[in-house]
């Protein structure tokens, strides 16, 4: 199978090229490695490629060509869902050699459909920052210029889906964590509903503020994923609505200052809803941001902190500067100080902030904003934290580019981030779009419209497959 050929095929197109026996599954497997091999090199999305691509039998009867992703080659992200016996690491030095204990239902959901799993994408140091450079694997680059940081957590799904090494990847979001590397490499991602998508074999993960999904290129990808993955009664059958009520809001609740560029993506996103038929206004909800930074600290703080505790029984390691970053080895420290008492008080915080939340909802159906205040970090520029950073500290990093994704994972509506718009430099901006509880066949919809009248899918960015295979082909 030509280079560039597969790259340029989404999910649903590879599926239907099987299906159709233009291709087999070992071809595109081999398409797949050979893309990682020749373009990964200057991107560092992929940690770990298996010798051997990992899938189950078809059940008994059944044919997984039939299937709408069968054959489709993906990636799973080195935190969050797991198969036993596959390495999850968190990309950190204090989690080097662990294995999956137990098998993630969304996984093997994917892989009773008949999709291909490759090897593991690179995250930040347990995904603590949105910005990828490990001390075990090095930075993760968005294809569009290699100064740039993919973003994070999910940014080796980003990534590796932007530069056309595989059309889907897996990726877990528990403040942005999908959204915010989609934007800063110029692909969808989805953050579902809360409880839409299973968690299994937890019940639960980060109080509830972390969803499973994948990034993709395409609406249809994430369509048809979205179908496969969600739970039984998890989909809204509600009639669309004809005269959806739009709010957008361009000014970041924390407080800090937000590009002009991406602020201006955001406007004419809203503008374009206005044009087919919404009511636009110029609004958002209104929440006490200190309170919710006050939880989110707190909670993630604790769950980190209990997290690093068992890595390190796991490893026989210390917690320490030779086996964990700055960064996270702060948010470790921050955690020693916090009791039983905080995380009732962070609870009680979350459940107002949550509230304040929900009422905006009540009156509007979909909420425009930037995803991010602005565009990804250089490398030489980004802020990773201290060792010697504080509650404070760490809250106003969180905060630097969480501020509009942030509060949907407290609140658990739907929110997606399309690449809607390009930098005067040429990066990529993400536009999101957040949603009433279970709307996500109309954020969808509303996503397939503007994919149609802003086609991103045909974009290729100076690090892609198909790009690096041309140069070399003229050398």
């Amino acid at each position: 199978m030509d280079l560039t050929e597969y790259a340029a095929l989404d999910a649903v197109g590879i599926a239907e090229a099987v299906r159709g026996g233009e291709v087999s599954r070992a071809e595109v497997a081999d398409a797949a490695r050979r893309a990682i091999a020749l373009a990964d090199p200057a991107v560092g999305a992929v940690i770990e490629l298996f010798d051997e691509p990992l899938a189950l039998p078809a059940a008994p009867g059944a044919r997984t060509t039939d299937a709408v992703l069968a054959g489709v080659p993906f990636l799973i992200k080195d935190i969050g869902a797991t198969l036993s016996g596959v390495g999850s690491e968190a990309c950190s030095r204090l989690a080097a050699g662990l294995t999956g204990e137990r098998d993630s239902q969304l996984v093997r959901a994917l892989l009773r459909a008949g999709l291909q799993l490759l090897g593991r994408s690179a995250t930040s140091e347990f995904a603590l920052l949105t910005h990828t450079d490990t001390a075990l694997h090095g930075p993760t680059r968005t294809p569009w210029n290699s100064a740039h940081s993919a973003g994070g957590s999910s940014a080796g799904a980003a990534a590796a889906v932007a530069a056309g090494l595989v059309p889907v990847a897996h990726g877990n979001d528990g403040g942005g964590s999908l959204r915010i590397p989609a934007s800063a490499c110029g692909v969808i991602g989805l953050k579902p509903t809360r409880g839409s998508i299973s968690l299994r074999p937890y019940s639960d993960v980060g109080f509830g503020w972390v969803n499973e999904f994948m990034v993709t290129r395409t609406v249809r990808d994430t369509a048809a994923l979205f179908d496969l993955l969600a739970e039984p009664g998890a989909i809204s059958q509600a009639p669309p609505v004809r005269r959806p009520r739009v709010g957008y809001w361009v000014h970041p609740w924390s407080g800090v200052a937000a590009s002009s560029e991406v602020a201006d993506v955001a406007g004419a996103a809203a503008a374009m809803l206005g044009e087919w038929g919404a009511t636009v206004s110029e609004a958002g909800p209104r929440f006490s941001w200190e309170a919710f930074a006050e939880a989110q600290f707190v909670l993630f703080a604790v769950l980190h902190r209990y997290s690093v505790d068992m890595t390190a029984a796991a490893t026989g390691r210390t917690p320490g500067p030779d086996t964990l970053e700055p960064h996270t080895l702060a948010v470790y420290h921050a955690a020693r100080n916090l009791d039983a008492g905080s995380v009732l008080r962070a609870l009680d915080l979350a459940d107002l902030v949550r509230e304040q939340l929900a009422v905006f909802f009540d009156d509007f159906d979909v909420l425009v904003t930037p995803t991010m205040p602005k565009l990804p970090d250089t490398f030489e520029r980004a802020e990773v934290g201290r060792l010697d950073d504080g509650p404070d500290e760490i809250k106003q990093l969180w905060a630097s580019r969480g501020t509009f994704t942030d509060p949907f994972n407290l609140s658990g509506n739907p929110a997606i981030s399309l690449p809607l718009g390009t930098s005067s430099t040429n990066l990529p901006i993400g536009v999101q779009l957040v949603g009433r509880w279970a709307s996500e066949p109309s954020l969808l919809a509303y996503a397939q419209r503007f994919e149609q009248a802003l086609p991103w899918a045909g974009r290729r960015p100076p690090l892609h497959v198909s790009t690096i295979a041309a140069s070399n082909r003229t050398r």
